[in-house]
C-alpha cells in the first residue's frame, strides 16, 4: 500500500514581513470573520496600520495543486500580478487562479505566493 504525499502548502510572504502558510481554505484580512453559515480551515490576520486592507478582504483556497483567491467586496480591491507580467483586477465574488511566484495586491499591502 502506498500513501499519496501531502500537498505542499502555499507560503504567502507579505509586504508587512509576515509569512503565512495555506493548507486549505481561509479568509484573509485585518480581522477576518466568516458569515454565520461559512466554515474555513483558517483565518489569516495581517497587520495594516493604514487600514487599506479590509477586515475580511479576500477568501482563498486550494484546488489540487492550484491556489485561488476571491475578493470579498473589499474597499480597495484585489489585483493579481502574474509571473508572465499580466495584471488582473479581481471582480468581487469570483475565483482567480494564482500561480507560485505571483504577487497579489490587497489595498496598500501585497503578498507573494510561494
Amino acid at each position: 500500500m502506498s500513501r499519496a504525499p501531502a500537498q505542499a502548502p502555499f507560503l504567502l510572504h507579505f509586504s508587512t514581513g509576515e509569512r503565512l502558510g495555506v493548507h486549505g481554505s481561509a479568509l484573509l484580512g485585518r480581522l477576518p470573520r466568516p458569515e454565520a453559515d461559512e466554515q474555513f480551515d483558517g483565518l489569516l490576520t495581517i497587520r495594516d496600520p493604514g487600514k487599506s486592507v479590509s477586515k475580511t478582504h479576500l477568501e482563498l483556497g486550494r484546488d489540487g495543486d492550484d491556489l485561488w483567491v476571491s475578493d470579498r467586496y473589499s474597499g480597495n480591491g484585489t489585483m493579481i500580478r502574474h509571473i508572465d507580467g499580466s495584471i488582473r483586477r479581481c471582480e468581487p465574488g469570483r475565483r482567480y487562479r494564482v500561480e507560485r511566484g505571483a504577487r497579489v495586491d490587497i489595498g496598500e499591502q501585497f503578498f507573494l505566493v510561494q
